[in-house]
């Protein structure tokens, strides 16, 4: 992809436990001082799938939602995204991530919409597609 002025564009798909699927899309914004130092997420956001039923893996509930060692597995990806990745760069001087879009279907969204409005517009939430391809784009 073309960039301008020092910026470089990164697009990797990135698969966190086997259930959630985070897309990333970035255009990390380069220091005037050096070409390649990282400062930070500037206006880049993280999409995290979780809108899927589960059906192949034949289970009660959607995987996002079983539990992992006392905790829905969803609940480790909007930890690390909403609260780590946000303290590191805190602690760093970087840029924490704009925003969060979590893609959830909406019989659950009702569930996570006291964490939604617990983070002021840092996490919003997206319907699913028909696919995967269709929840990315949605």
């Amino acid at each position: 992809t073309p960039a301008s002025n020092n910026a470089i564009t990164i697009s990797r798909p990135t698969t966190t436990s086997a259930t959630t699927t985070v897309t990333t899309t970035s255009s990390l914004q380069s220091s005037p001082t050096s070409d390649n130092e990282f400062t930070g997420f500037g206006n880049t956001g993280f999409l995290i799938l979780a809108g899927g039923t589960g059906s192949r893996m034949k289970a009660s509930m959607p995987k996002q939602f079983l539990t992992l060692r006392s905790c829905p597995v969803l609940h480790y990806s909007l930890h690390l995204f909403l609260e780590k990745i946000p303290a590191y760069c805190a602690a760093n001087g970087l840029t924490p991530p704009a925003q969060v879009v979590l893609v959830l279907d909406p019989k659950y969204q009702p569930e996570y919409q006291y964490i939604v409005d617990a983070y002021g517009g840092k996490l919003a939430f997206a319907n699913p597609g028909v696919e995967r391809q269709g929840s990315v784009e949605n």
